[in-house]
């Protein structure tokens, strides 16, 4: 099948790195880029005990996922505040953030080294933790792929057989995945 994946932020890149193999034809659309962070356990496998207990006793997934982001968020502030001594002298966000950008921006162009537009193409022109930075599960990898293809843009409308972008962009299609975000009810 032809497929068309609306979305390349969290969703987005584990779905296209999850499907790529699986299709004829797979076109991400774009809006804007994201920070990826390198995943070295990006596809690691997980103990068949740990799934299980997952799955089956009561909040251990919820456990799980606050013991990952107590690690990772023991010294947030240093990345996400602003230093104002350091953007009066470089214009940056602090040195922390400064180099996490700078990170993120070296592991696009380890990826893409002899491609400049897709190094442009997915480098955010905003400050990492501005929005949530992604860990990466491949999602560079699976666009070298030949039958992957990436179109910076937003949608307009679909129609039976096609997405059609805001600038008139007409992408042809058999499936339409949209990974575009979602809203939390509570109450």
């Amino acid at each position: 099948k032809k497929v068309v994946l609306v979305g390349s932020a969290a969703s987005g890149v584990q779905i296209a790195k999850t499907i790529a193999d699986q299709v004829a034809d797979l076109t991400i659309v774009m809006r804007q880029p994201e920070y990826l962070l390198p995943n070295p356990q990006a596809g690691a496998s997980i103990d068949a005990l740990e799934i299980w207990a997952m799955e089956n006793i009561p909040f251990v997934s919820q456990w799980k996922r606050l013991q990952a982001l107590s690690s990772q968020l023991q010294d947030m502030r240093g990345m996400v505040m602003i230093d104002e001594a350091h953007r009066a002298k470089t214009g940056g966000v602090s040195p922390m953030n400064d180099g996490m950008r700078d990170m993120c921006r070296g592991y696009i162009q380890s990826h893409f080294p002899d491609d400049p537009k897709m190094v442009a193409d997915l480098t955010p022109d905003f400050p990492v933790f501005a929005k949530r930075p992604i860990l990466d599960p491949g999602f560079y990898a699976t666009l070298k792929k030949p039958n992957v293809h990436l179109i910076r843009g937003a949608i307009e409308a679909c129609d039976a057989d096609a997405v059609i972008l805001q600038d008139g962009t007409r992408i042809e299609c058999d499936v339409i995945v949209f990974a575009t975000g979602y809203q939390m009810h509570w109450g």
